[in-house]
């Protein structure tokens, strides 16, 4: 969504991959068939958001940022968005995640 004023901390991050989708900053999307199995996502911008408010989406994807390619530490999880029909266990089978790479 990019940066939003109203929210305290905002960072953009580039240079992130993103496995088992696609990502153009929209929503998640399947894979082409013939596609990477990782991906650069593009720049990011996050915001650190309170529980008690409500994400700016109404359907997303809570995504493990993993510290590299290998996923042995998780750095924090994301809320990705995803499209109204979309289910979350379909993408959760399809093991999406990012990582920092090396």
């Amino acid at each position: 969504r990019g940066f939003d004023p109203g929210h305290d901390v905002t960072v953009a991050i580039t240079g992130l991959q993103v496995q088992g989708a696609s990502f153009a900053g929209k929503r998640l999307d399947p894979l082409a068939s013939d596609a990477p199995s990782a991906m650069t996502a593009p720049p990011a911008f996050f915001s650190w958001i309170v529980k008690k408010h409500a994400l700016p989406y109404p359907h997303y994807l809570s995504v493990p940022l993993y510290r590299g390619v290998d996923r042995s530490r998780v750095l924090f999880e994301v809320q990705l968005p995803l499209g109204a029909g979309d289910d979350q266990a379909d993408w959760i089978l399809a093991g999406v995640a990012l990582y920092v790479s090396d």
